[in-house]
């Protein structure tokens, strides 16, 4: 899938037909809302969790605590943030467009 809705539209439509009732998204702290809030308007029944993949990988070597402060105040990571508010805001609004493949290269 080229992007974040259409990933998860087959995820919950494989889900829905092996009879899977819990699914477990892993992801980027950032990214966790936006597919929350995907999932939520897909009305699916099946249970979900949504972890932060940076817990995932803190749990599993306490270092990596170190680097992802350093990266979440960098600028870079601080427009990512602002970014993604904006795609929130557009679910919500009924106006989001995903980015152009062109556009995530060049992130």
């Amino acid at each position: 899938s080229s992007n974040t809705q259409s990933a998860l539209s087959e995820i919950i439509r494989m889900a829905e037909e092996f009879g899977w009732a819990h699914l477990m998204f892993v992801s980027s702290g950032f990214h966790i809302p936006r597919v929350r809030m995907f999932f939520e308007l897909t009305k699916s029944i099946i249970r979900a969790e949504f972890i932060a993949s940076e817990s995932v990988l803190v749990r599993g070597n306490p270092e990596f605590a170190i680097e992802f402060v350093r990266i979440q105040e960098s600028e870079k990571y601080q427009r990512r943030l602002v970014s993604e508010a904006r795609g929130i805001e557009a679910i919500k609004n009924g106006t989001y467009v995903p980015a152009s493949a062109q556009d995530k290269k060049e992130r």
